[in-house]
């Protein structure tokens, strides 16, 4: 943002200043411009037509532009009615602005050349203003759809009834004041809803909490340890400065002070030239004042931290425990338990079974997705990709098969598939996944295979792949 300000500034100074030096421009646009060119043209109506399918051209490229989604940024309307503003204020004759006189269109007499080029902002103007229509989304072919599984960000996708509980949660945090960081561990295993709980939560909180201050934080997409710490307090910062411009410097000064620590000599000594403000324990109370002052409360949100190696989660750790203990500051985090135990051992062998609670002082475990909501999800999500085979979809629940029992080790000779559906389909995740996989490779062999029987060789494929290379391999070496 500060960026912005400072782009913007440049910009305005340099706008200002050929009207603060009017007369040395016009001296150099009639020395360079006018005289031995501009008053070289003549109207004429040849001129005119072309100008018009011109103007009449782009008005089109517009439209088309509009509705495919080719979208100007505010930038560019700002900056065109920056550059035309000149030709403005001396066609309108403002501000004593009448040096030069403009050609009219023999087409339309009161109508200056120069009137085209000042027309341009505002069509932009109108152009950003004007709704956009679903220009790709009514050339979409359901035919060749595939499912997203992206988190959920709203109650009305919550399928697994968790909308309530993220509610209860919400109600927690913005009932209590914390001196220092508050750490709420969100515990379920990968694709089981860890960050759609969070993104519920945070509505909740936004909902409860006009004033709060929260933002995400993905230590995942840092590009190693060393740089987790430096990107939270980079994303801290700028989120703060727009409400308090000195506690995002603050803020931001001391995430440079913490790497400071252990850099090399001569980092850390010019990181004392360049900023010479207290240290970091000062720079700790500082802020917390500040924070005092500001009176608001700062959410944030962690996740992914079962994507990450040991250094890394170590790095996360010191950062909620220690590095940003601000007050009133609430970390919402998003884990799996057993891989963050089997992670922190290496760190610290003695009492890990109780180090996460060293941490975190409250842990919210998210309760298994049921074999009923994985079957109904992937029934739904079959329709939605295979509409013409409905009736084989409801099947899946009662089919009864034998080819499966060798693979899943079943003693009896028929089984029901859907009593084995969570043993292959854990979360809602992998039954979008499942979903599409079985989609695109079913509508390639559609008409020699059957449906049921190919389903379970696709379940097999899906959560087993070492095997059926295994299998391809022994076939041929036969």
């Amino acid at each position: 943002m500060r960026n912005s300000f400072l782009r913007y500034g440049i910009f305005l100074i340099l706008w200002a200043t050929p009207i603060a030096f009017q007369s040395y421009v016009e001296q150099f646009l009639d020395k360079f411009w006018v005289t031995p060119f501009v008053s070289t043209f003549k109207s004429s109506l040849v001129i005119d037509v072309v100008l018009s399918s011109v103007l009449c051209f782009v008005l089109v490229q517009f439209v088309l532009n509009k509705l495919r989604k080719m979208r100007l940024d505010w930038h560019d309307v700002f900056y065109s009615f920056l550059l035309t503003s000149y030709l403005f204020l001396y066609r309108a004759n403002w501000l004593g602005f009448d040096h030069w006189q403009f050609y009219k269109m023999q087409l339309w007499t009161n109508v200056a050349y120069v009137d085209c080029l000042l027309v341009l902002p505002f069509i932009l103007l109108v152009y950003l203003l004007i709704p956009q229509k679903g220009y790709f989304k009514n050339q979409l072919n359901d035919q060749f759809k595939l499912l997203n599984d992206s988190p959920i960000d709203s109650s009305r996708q919550d399928e697994l009834n968790r909308n309530e509980f993220a509610e209860f949660v919400a109600d927690h945090i913005v009932n209590n004041f914390s001196s220092g960081s508050f750490a709420i561990g969100i515990n379920a295993q990968w694709g089981d809803g860890k960050t759609s709980f969070q993104n519920l939560i945070g509505n909740h909180i936004k909902i409860k909490d006009s004033s709060a201050i929260i933002f995400a934080f993905n230590p995942w997409k840092s590009i190693d340890e060393k740089k987790i710490i430096s990107d939270f307090f980079e994303l801290f910062s700028d989120t703060v400065r727009a409400l308090d411009f000195r506690l995002g410097e603050k803020i931001s000064i001391y995430g440079r002070k913490l790497l400071a620590t252990s850099n090399s000599w001569w980092s850390s000594l010019l990181q004392q030239i360049f900023y010479p403000e207290d240290n970091i324990e000062n720079q700790f109370v500082i802020i917390n004042r500040l924070l005092e002052k500001l009176d608001r409360r700062i959410v944030v949100f962690v996740d992914d931290l079962d994507r990450l190696s040991t250094d890394e989660i170590m790095e996360v750790v010191k950062l909620i425990r220690n590095s940003a203990s601000f007050r009133n500051t609430f970390f919402v985090v998003g884990y799996d338990h057993e891989y963050m135990k089997v992670a922190l051992e290496k760190h610290n062998k003695y009492g890990k079974d109780d180090f996460l609670e060293k941490i975190f002082q409250i842990q919210i475990d998210l309760h298994s997705i049921p074999p009923s909501v994985i079957i109904q999800n992937l029934k739904k999500h079959l329709n939605e990709l295979l509409p013409d085979y409905l009736d084989q979809i409801n099947l899946i629940s009662g089919y009864k098969s034998q080819s499966i029992s060798p693979y899943v080790g079943v003693g009896q000779s028929q089984i029901n598939v859907s009593d084995y559906l969570p043993e292959f389909l854990d979360n809602l995740r992998d039954v979008k996944r499942f979903s599409n996989f079985f989609a695109l490779n079913f509508k390639q062999v559609s008409t020699e295979v059957d449906f049921q029987e190919y389903f379970i060789i696709c379940l097999i494929r899906f959560k087993y792949p070492a095997f059926i290379k295994e299998l391809k391999e022994y076939e041929k070496n036969l």
